[in-house]
């Protein structure tokens, strides 16, 4: 009997250590991502920012313009395994993604009548997001169209 109320209480604090465990890993590495997915983020570097400007276009529609520091494009490594520091960029609009972003400057077509929320964030090359503190590496503008 003695052995039995042993092994259930031990048993009991093992799930609760399991339940702990499981939690922390959950919230120190997940956000959601571009796609709506929640999963595993890549520690950006102190240095690592972006931000964009969006500009009419001089005939039609909207050019995006993304600055960013401590980090490096490398589109010939797209969908390849992660090295720190380098990857590609996903545009949303409106918090739909539209596209990867392999460079600084995007024509992006003319956006229907009224208010868009543009957002542009950094990615490895295996599409998991840069993030600092939980928080994305990733700029927003809103863009009103007439």
């Amino acid at each position: 009997m003695l052995l039995t109320k042993y092994t259930s209480a031990r048993a009991g604090l093992a799930a609760v250590f399991a339940v702990f465990a499981l939690a922390a890993l959950t919230v120190g590495s997940s956000i959601a991502n571009a796609d709506g997915m929640t999963g595993a983020t890549h520690a950006a570097a102190k240095n690592m920012k972006v931000s964009i400007k969006v500009k009419p276009d001089k005939m039609a529609g909207y050019n995006l313009f993304v600055t960013t520091r401590g980090f490096r494009w490398a589109p010939e490594h797209a969908s390849g395994k992660h090295v720190k520091g380098e990857g590609h960029a996903h545009l949303l609009i409106d918090g739909v993604k539209v596209t990867r972003l392999y460079g600084n400057a995007y024509y992006m077509g003319k956006l229907a009548s009224g208010t868009h929320q543009v957002t542009v964030e950094l990615n490895g090359n295996d599409h998991i997001p840069y993030a600092r503190k939980g928080h994305e590496i990733a700029s927003n503008a809103t863009v009103v169209v007439p």
